[in-house]
């Protein structure tokens, strides 16, 4: 066998092992390339299961949040009280906490909420004081105990933080929307910032897609951030440190879509990476959100599960029992659908 026969025969074996691990073990396609959907056909009716009788009043739209089996409802039109914990596993209402109000210790403006699960705390910003505060859950049921401020933030120089996610004591992320006072325009990025230094710093490069509103949800166990388009229909998944891996153009998506046109609200995320995505796709004059579109952690749409309610509003992954928990502008205004049932 001649060197020149061998030399080849090498080459096409390399050719092959690199092909097959840009590819993966389907070698159906390069691995992170775009996608660009042709429809979202496979639509399956929700049958949800109501807590309405299992929780107090509270106003329309109410946003709700999981810390293990603790089901976190915030009313951010209370006159009293902002939050509402209920145990999805015993059935059993914990009380509310986090008193209204303009004294010490009182919440008011207070948004963005996000919650670190290990320590069992609710971390928000105070846009009055342009504080970001910190709430003990356990304590503040148990005793009242009041928010701990932790840091302080610049509007002027570093915008304020958006669907923030909590990785550490020294790492929040999220995007920041950072106004200009002299063009009188605005812009988002993704960004870290440490409540330790009060330092906000960019995470990745800009692009073009999120000039544009869009929301975030975040899988930690693997490493992913996706990026919805509330404006355009697209979907980015960025990775923790904020290098984008995938774009997927939806079925809907156009550079210059109408100007009232919807498309993703708020959605979640499981420790697989599923994505499970509020969607509307029409004129928000017209109809809001009531369909949750199933991602796989690579980006292609699963299945679309339809909600008869006005408006869905947020939802929230249990792991334990594989559960989409839901808020909504209808009835039941709160309840979970058992995604077995729709063979996920």
């Amino acid at each position: 066998m001649s060197n020149t026969f061998k030399f080849r025969k090498l080459l096409k074996v390399l050719l092959g092992v690199s092909l097959f691990f840009l590819t993966g073990c389907g070698g159906k396609e390069e691995a992170y390339a775009d996608i660009h959907e042709t429809g979202r056909n496979n639509i399956v009716e929700a049958k949800p299961v109501s807590l309405d009788d299992s929780l107090p009043m509270f106003h329309r739209l109410s946003d709700i949040y999981l810390l293990g089996d603790t089901l976190i409802v915030e009313d951010d039109k209370s006159s009293d009280k902002q939050f509402f914990g209920y145990n999805i596993s015993t059935k059993t209402p914990l009380g509310w906490f986090g008193q209204i109000g303009d004294g010490p210790g009182e919440l008011s403006q207070f948004g963005g909420i996000f919650i670190d699960k290990d320590s069992h705390r609710i971390f928000g910003r105070q846009l009055g004081t342009k504080e970001f505060k910190c709430i003990d859950i356990d304590a503040a049921l148990q005793r009242g105990e009041s928010p701990q401020i932790i840091a302080r933030f610049d509007m002027a120089k570093d915008g304020f933080l958006l669907a923030p996610y909590f990785l550490s004591d020294t790492a929040f992320i999220g995007k920041s929307y950072l106004y200009d006072f002299e063009t009188y325009t605005g812009s988002n990025r993704l960004v870290c910032f440490n409540p330790k230094t009060e330092i906000t710093t960019p995470l990745g490069k800009p692009h073009p897609l999120l000039d544009d509103p869009f929301s975030l949800a975040y899988s930690s166990e693997n490493n992913t951030i996706f990026a919805l388009g509330h404006a355009k229909d697209f979907i980015q998944i960025y990775d923790f440190d904020g290098n984008l891996k995938r774009t997927i153009y939806g079925s809907d998506y156009a550079d210059s879509p109408g100007k009232n046109m919807e498309f993703f609200g708020p959605s979640t995320a499981d420790s697989k990476g599923r994505l499970f995505a509020i969607y509307n796709g029409r004129d928000k004059r017209e109809a809001r959100h009531r369909d949750l579109l199933v991602y796989s952690p690579e980006g292609k749409y699963l299945k679309t599960i339809r909600f008869d309610v006005a408006h869905l509003w947020k939802v929230v992954y249990h792991e334990p029992t594989n559960r989409i928990y839901f808020s909504c502008d209808g009835e039941p205004q709160f309840g979970y659908i058992n995604l077995s049932d729709y063979g996920l």
